[in-house]
């Protein structure tokens, strides 16, 4: 921000959080610090100077020049719709940018409109007005002056009732008075007292914002007293009329000016917000054409696999892996293929897991239980790539340990747990774990792009399962996935099944014991 330090907080205090209604010295509400204008600060000599200047001059001219109170009496008029409209600009500069001061100020300068309500009537009816327009505008300036620079939680309907209400009492007050210059003058002297406050606190640079309002608040106060010293009564528009029409044109240039600001600035985020869209839209369309190229290479790799797979003649006792080889194959194409995803439906536990689990237990040590008539209700593939993941992340932080696959059902779900013999996953990072992007401190680029437990959950949840992670009995991390498991009848394989049959082929000791034989050899232990 420029010189007058607009929109800063204390230096001790903490940044607001959006949507959060907080205090923090000179700054209350959401944080919309973003969206201040940077104003300009407005020079006061000049105008001050005029305000006096021009009321010394009205005060010779109205002791000296009897007759011509009607004629500066229409200057008066003009100034006080000036400040009207100066005060709805302030208030909707408020409304842009919630500083404070723009608020408090716009409705004094509003409430200097007032005495137009007895422009017509008689001397007490004037001096009611015009006695009530000065006890409004005392404790609208305290609260500008003592005001923090940012306040979105203000309520202008709740602030402008409590102004009515005074402004009532005080020209109910008036009206009975009949001492009205003593009046007058009693309340001239507090305000007196808010301009020299207003004046230092601009002195010091603590503010930049509402400087228009100084002289329009040092006309405000003199006007009962030009009016005495000419000889005339303290409410005669003729008395103040030309000083409070210097101090509304100030007032009209200053809350104009910062209205524009405010805008402009608001403008500019609008601008800035549509180009980094643009630019992300943009981002993203190279990003898909990236991907979607990638995908065709995939695909051709993938079908290049598949068909060399296919040719092969494995001795009969690689059978059972070549098998799982070419389902896990086919269940990749699924993945790369710009094909509809499945429905949800009825499935076998095992023959979706069969082709995973025998792949992994010839990388990994893997060992399985799963029982041959376990049905759940979700997307097969799913499942397979879920698990998948899950071993792949126990053989990464736990390596070395053994990996342990089983299957139960629980009451209404299936639960698919993946235990590890390692470190575990810390009790404060159990949820954590599951955001996208999230990893943990320290982990290099090899540690992947914290997506994958993300993504397993997305597909667990999508067919009202779920997946968290709790500790293994034991020491170590156990994850588990579940889904709702099915208790009527399917086609599985082109078979009718219940649960509890046992039609489906069971994985042999001996498939066990060639991924065991595989895993060995891959160590050079065999």
């Amino acid at each position: 921000m420029t010189s007058g330090q607009e929109g800063q907080v204390d230096g001790d205090a903490a940044p607001a959080t959006h949507g959060a209604e907080q205090w923090t010295g000179r700054y209350r509400g959401p944080d919309r610090r973003e969206s201040m204008a940077a104003v300009d600060p407005f020079p006061l000599g000049l105008p001050l100077a005029a305000v006096l200047i021009v009321g010394l001059v009205t005060s010779f001219v109205l002791r000296w020049a009897p007759g011509t109170e009607t004629a500066l009496g229409a200057a008066g008029t003009v100034a006080r719709i000036i400040l009207a409209v100066a005060g709805l600009a302030a208030v909707l500069r408020w409304r842009l940018d919630r500083m404070s001061r723009s608020y408090w100020y716009g409705l004094a300068a509003l409430a200097g409109a007032l005495p137009l309500l007895a422009v017509t009537a008689a001397d007490d009816a004037i001096d009611a007005v015009t006695y009530a327009w000065y006890v409004v505008t005392i404790p609208l300036v305290w609260r500008g002056n003592v005001a923090p620079e940012v306040d979105a939680s203000l309520r202008l309907a709740r602030t402008i009732g409590w102004a009515v209400l005074l402004a009532a009492g005080a020209v109910v007050v008036g009206a009975v008075d009949r001492t009205h210059t003593l009046a007058l003058l009693l309340v001239a002297a507090p305000l007196l007292g808010l301009t020299t406050d207003l004046l230092l606190r601009y002195r010091r640079g603590s503010t930049a914002n509402g400087r228009w309002y100084a002289p329009t608040l040092l006309a405000t106060a003199l006007a009962p007293l030009v009016g005495v010293a000419s000889g005339t009564a303290a409410h005669e528009y003729g008395a103040s009329g030309p000083m409070l029409l210097v101090a509304a044109g100030v007032a009209f240039t200053g809350s104009i000016a910062e209205l524009h600001y405010a805008a402009a600035r608001h403008q500019g985020l609008v601008l800035a917000a549509t180009i980094a869209r643009d630019d992300a839209v943009e981002q993203r369309s190279r990003q898909e054409a990236e991907t979607a190229d990638r995908l065709h290479e995939v695909r051709s790799r993938v079908a290049a696999i598949e068909g060399g797979v296919s040719v092969m003649r494995p001795p009969e006792e690689h059978e059972t892996l070549s098998d799982a080889v070419r389902q896990e194959i086919e269940r990749l194409r699924k993945l790369v293929a710009p094909s509809p995803r499945d429905e949800a439906g009825p499935f076998n536990v095992l023959d979706a897991l069969r082709p995973t689990l025998v792949v992994a237990a010839s990388s990994w040590p893997v060992d399985f239980s799963v029982p041959e008539d376990l049905m759940a209700i979700g997307r097969s593939d799913d499942l397979a790539q879920v698990v998948h993941g899950l071993i792949h992340n126990a053989s990464k932080y736990a390596p070395g340990s053994p990996i342990e696959v089983t299957a139960t059902v629980d009451g209404a779900h299936v639960l698919v747990h993946v235990d590890d013999h390692g470190a575990g996953v810390p009790r404060g990072e159990r949820d954590l774990i599951f955001e996208r992007g999230w990893r943990r401190a320290g982990e290099g680029p090899t540690g992947g792009y914290g997506l994958g437990l993300a993504i397993a959950r997305e597909l667990m949840t999508s067919v009202d399962g779920d997946l968290w992670v709790a500790p293994r009995p034991g020491g170590g991390a156990r994850f588990t996935a579940s889904l709702p498991a099915w208790a009527g009848l399917a086609s599985v394989d082109g078979a009718a099944h219940r649960p509890g049959s046992t039609e489906t082929p069971a994985l042999t000791d001996e498939d066990r014991a060639l991924a065991r034989q595989r895993l060995r050899r891959s160590e050079g232990t065999s």
